[in-house]
């Protein structure tokens, strides 16, 4: 349970710290890039809350999320260099639990 309250925390504070780093850019989430435009920057700040809250969770399983700047670059990278070192414990708790089981 305290993993889980974990991962919402980090999901939260990665993802509003993507938002501060596309409100003033050019960013078009990856859904709208076919389109080459986005409603993103016009509609409320709870919409905009839930949008980056879903591609938080996205970059920490490490999938893309469309950097434009260079700042956004790198702190997808690191984002997803996190995700995968946190999904390496998560499963590596599991193996040693079943390991232990036996």
């Amino acid at each position: 349970m305290q993993l889980l309250g974990f991962l919402l925390l980090l999901v939260h504070w990665v993802g509003c710290i993507w938002y501060i780093l596309v409100r003033n850019s050019h960013w078009i989430p990856p859904k709208d890039l076919d389109s080459g435009e986005t409603n993103f920057y016009k509609v409320s700040l709870g919409y905009q809350y839930s949008y980056v809250f879903y591609y938080a969770i996205l970059l920490l399983v490490g999938n893309e999320s469309a950097p434009v700047t260079m700042t956004q670059t790198i702190f997808s990278s690191l984002v997803v260099i996190m995700g995968s070192i946190i999904t390496a414990f998560i499963f590596g708790n599991m193996a040693a639990l079943m390991a232990a089981m036996n």
